[in-house]
């Protein structure tokens, strides 16, 4: 490393094997059984409920056990105080917006140097003398040095190595003291030491003065003998602070070599970087519009020249293919020609053989036979038509009796209960191509108290709502499952029969286009599931299928700013009891449910 080298950018990529192997020695980190313990990580978290992590990825629980040895109980125990001082301080951590906390560094209180010391470590500086409580609130000082921690555990190298504080006491006054309540001590040592997934290696306090001992007596109490041992008081003795900090990496007003860099300077950096958006808790822009009601307008025509290009939705031929797409739905299931005559089909196979001859068009003969056949279902549809009841419902007339327990009595109730649990669910926003998304969290379904029709009822439901939208019937939609604590249970209530109908539906039976089909978080019993499947696949519903491994890989398909944040995404967990009010109010949509046979009420 050179004197003066400086890191403008977050290191967010696979440490080196210097690294790894320094992680194997000190922290247990051994490659052999890093996976099997993170699984076991894993399910302990599910087992205790304890808490509910808004990620259980690799990546995310492996900061925790790093932070802890990786030893599971103290690396669950950690996680539990994470989110404990989550839910009792929201003001630190919820909807913070990075760019109002820069100000702080514009008066240089709080300062991350674009560089590490000789040991790879970050270094935090805090000049609490600079720190005027009436311009920058503790608040404020709260959320800017979480927002720092959050950041700076993006880098693998800072959850590994951990990092170094320095606190430069200079000017501190009473006016500065009089905010250090035993209440703000014991949430500085959880923030440091108790409840996030950093390490302090090492505390160095510089230039302090007597008003520092009334401040440092509240802290004490607090202070285990391991943080203790790392806590070092160097005064004004800028050798001391030498002895454990070289000072080619310290700025020049500690004896070192550097300018000083703000902490305006450190935002920058990080928000240059797309993992601090997706996976820190602080309020970001966002163009992805919350919206709970259907979009029932008429397509724009930016969305119409997409259908044309991709779907050919010729607006010149669109009237005419409707015309004849019922003019064939009127038709009778047999063949019109077939009670005639042979010498009058003969004449007819004479005359569409000229058709071919003078059009050079080899389907102009097969367009003859249907144009004389539509003409006589006319006839006969007309006949017929007048027998069925005015009050009878195409679904009483037309749904099989194999399919119609799927349907029959299917309302809003059913859909209601299946968000109860979170199990389906219906995000209030659309993906960056404009597509649904409907997400299966398959571990949060009970078989015992929501029932395989229901499943079915509750989805045919949701499409029959999506497809309303002419977005969507353009577009298509995503779907989304989550097979994360999938069990015997499950996989036993999924026959072939039943897998034949799921897929009917996703693909043969409704007009709704699934796009396209990710699998996350699948499991041993998975597998089992999706071997029913397999063999009832054709081949552009293979291509359509993707399994993820990891978020990252979802990522590639799903953009994070149109995902919840347990899929490592931007939104915010959205009820979906609000979505189905969305639609319950509009009368529109309830008198098109009911024309389908559903109850509405």
């Amino acid at each position: 490393m050179t004197e003066k080298e400086i890191y403008d950018a977050l290191d967010c990529g696979e440490p080196p094997q210097e690294l790894l192997e320094w992680a194997k020695e000190n922290l247990g980190e051994d490659p052999e059984t890093k996976c099997q313990i993170i699984s076991d990580f894993r399910d302990m978290i599910y087992a205790r409920g304890e808490c509910t992590p808004h990620r259980t990825d690799d990546a995310f629980l492996l900061r925790f056990l790093r932070a802890r040895h990786f030893i599971i109980e103290r690396a669950h125990r950690l996680l539990v105080n994470y989110y404990d001082f989550r839910e009792v301080n929201p003001q630190y951590c919820q909807n913070i917006d990075l760019t109002t906390l820069k100000k702080i560094g514009a008066d240089q209180v709080i300062l991350v140097p674009p560089y590490r010391d000789g040991n790879g470590r970050r270094m935090m500086q805090y000049r609490i003398g600079s720190w005027d409580p009436e311009k920058h609130s503790l608040d404020e000082m709260f959320q800017a040095t979480i927002a720092t921690v959050e950041m700076a555990l993006i880098e693998p190298r800072a959850q590994i190595l951990g990092g170094i504080c320095l606190f430069d006491l200079a000017g501190l006054s009473m006016q500065q003291a009089w905010y250090m309540t035993p209440n703000v001590a014991h949430k500085m040592v959880q923030i440091m030491v108790t409840s996030f997934p950093i390490r302090i290696h090492a505390l160095h306090i510089v230039n302090q003065s007597y008003v520092f001992d009334i401040i440092f007596n509240i802290f004490k109490p607090f202070l285990n003998d391991s943080m203790k041992e790392r806590i070092f008081f160097h005064g004004d003795n800028m050798e001391s602070l030498h002895k454990h900090v070289d000072p080619k990496y310290l700025p020049e007003r500690y004896g070192g070599i550097h300018p000083d860099y703000n902490y305006e300077y450190w935002v920058e950096i990080c928000r240059q970087n797309k993992q601090v958006f997706l996976f820190t808790f602080t309020k970001m822009p966002t163009d992805v519009e919350i919206k709970w009601e259907l979009d029932l307008r008429e397509a724009s025509e930016e969305l119409l020249e997409w259908a044309k290009e991709n779907i050919r939705e010729d607006p010149n031929t669109k009237c005419q293919m409707i015309s004849d797409l019922r003019d064939m739905i009127y038709c009778l299931a047999f063949k019109t020609l077939a009670p005639w005559c042979k010498e009058a089909i003969d004449f007819i196979n004479v005359i569409g053989e000229r058709l071919i001859a003078e059009s050079g068009d080899s389907k102009s003969k097969k367009f003859l036979f249907e144009r004389i056949s539509l003409a006589i279902q006319r006839g006969n549809a007309a006949s017929i038509w007048g027998t069925f009841p005015d009050s009878a419902l195409l679904s009483e007339i037309f749904v099989s009796e194999e399919n119609s327990t799927f349907i029959e009595g299917v309302g809003l109730d059913q859909l209601e209960r299946a968000g109860g649990p979170d199990f389906i669910s219906v995000p209030p926003y659309l993906d960056q191509d404009g597509k649904r998304i409907l997400l299966y969290k398959l571990g949060n379904w009970d078989p015992t108290s929501f029932t395989v029709d229901d499943v079915f009822r509750a989805t045919l439901l949701i499409l029959e709502l999506a497809i309303l939208e002419e977005r969507a019937q353009m577009k298509g939609g995503v779907c989304i499952v989550d097979c994360q604590n999938i069990s015997m249970q499950h996989a036993l209530c999924l026959t072939p029969s039943l897998a034949q109908k799921l897929l009917q539906m996703a693909v043969a039976t409704h007009p709704m286009k699934l796009q396209s089909l990710h699998i996350i978080n699948h499991s041993w019993a998975f597998e089992i599931l999706f071997n029913i499947f397999r063999p009832l696949l054709h081949e552009k519903m293979k291509e359509r299928l993707f399994f993820h491994n990891d978020l990252e890989s979802l990522h590639k398909h799903v953009n994070p700013k149109c995902l919840p944040e347990i899929y490592g995404g931007m939104q915010p967990h959205h009820s979906y009891e609000d979505w189905v009010e969305g639609f319950r109010k509009n009368k529109d949509i309830m008198k098109e449910l009911k024309s389908l046979g559903y109850k509405t009420s």
